[in-house]
């Protein structure tokens, strides 16, 4: 039995949606049913119900479906300890979906006996809460974490905002601030990251346009140089920018402003190991104190 398929079942169990699970799991629809039909036909049983319109997971499925979690959890889990043997030392996984390339350098500098795995990249699941709960990760750095359930422990660790990324040659780059309906008819940049693509689509959706994308890269430094060359425009994190020395570009106050809190969450029934721990006390003790130094001697 390919237990590929497992994961693809609990997304479309989570979705009950061919399209939306597909592109979750960023594969054709067509791939997807395929996966799901030879799963059935191993167990034995339709896992769903299926009209014209709709999918819908049935008793058979709803049995099935905790098993397979149990055993992604479980993939997670064994995953994560045969690289933490292999590193041989004190190990913390973690996942961001905010820039912190930064902080991670001087934590390195700070405290070198730890060695810190970021797990960003081929990860399919767009909620930071199931990184956690899965145990993919120790630690997320999620921003605007909502939080209904009161499941996670959640410390504040950067404020920042959206800004607009324009050629340095674009008309509107004199301007101090933009709304962002102003640039319903320019062909934007954005994320192959699935949910930061989600982010900025959004964004436009608000001022009353779907977004025009001529072109999915990452990470951010790499959409500020295709804007540098005249590809398009984008919208991006304005510290986090800061941060990349982008250059040939122009940066526009996005109007309304579009605030964002970053936070490092853990689940409060999670007892963290000490590097976690030590990370931790990094961001919440020394990492304010090194900022401050920075923006002093900028000075």
């Amino acid at each position: 039995m390919n237990t590929e398929f497992f994961l693809e079942f609990t997304v479309l169990a989570d979705f009950e949606s061919y399209g939306e699970a597909a592109d979750q799991l960023l594969m054709s629809e067509s791939a997807l049913s395929r996966h799901i039909r030879a799963l059935e036909d191993e167990l034995g049983v339709r896992l769903f119900d299926r009209t014209s319109r709709k999918v819908r997971i049935n008793e058979y499925g709803k049995i099935f479906l905790p098993y397979a979690r149990q055993f992604i959890t479980m993939q997670h889990q064994y995953s994560r300890d045969l690289q933490r043997a292999r590193h041989g030392k004190e190990t913390v996984f973690i996942y961001s979906f905010y820039y912190i390339d930064d902080f991670l350098f001087k934590f390195h500098v700070f405290d070198d006996s730890i060695s810190i795995i970021s797990i960003n990249e081929g990860s399919i699941f767009s909620k930071w809460q199931d990184l956690l709960r899965l145990g993919s990760c120790e630690l997320a750095f999620a921003i605007n974490p909502d939080d209904n359930d009161n499941e996670f422990t959640l410390i504040p660790f950067e404020t920042d905002r959206y800004v607009i990324v324009l050629p340095a040659s674009h008309p509107l780059a004199a301007r101090k601030s933009l709304l962002l309906s102003e640039l319903s008819e320019e062909s934007f940049i954005s994320f192959t990251d699935i949910r930061s693509d989600r982010q900025l689509k959004e964004l436009c959706r608000k001022s009353g346009f779907e977004p025009k994308i001529v072109f999915n890269t990452g990470p951010g430094s790499a959409i500020a140089s295709f804007v540098s060359d005249g590809m398009g425009i984008s919208i991006l994190q304005k510290k986090s920018l800061s941060k990349m020395n982008a250059h040939g570009v122009a940066i526009v106050d996005l109007e309304p402003r579009e605030s964002i809190n970053v936070c490092i969450c853990y689940p409060k029934a999670a007892k963290l190991a000490e590097g976690a721990k030590r990370l931790l006390q990094f961001a919440t003790k020394n990492w304010p104190e090194l900022k401050v130094k920075q923006s002093r001697n900028r000075r």
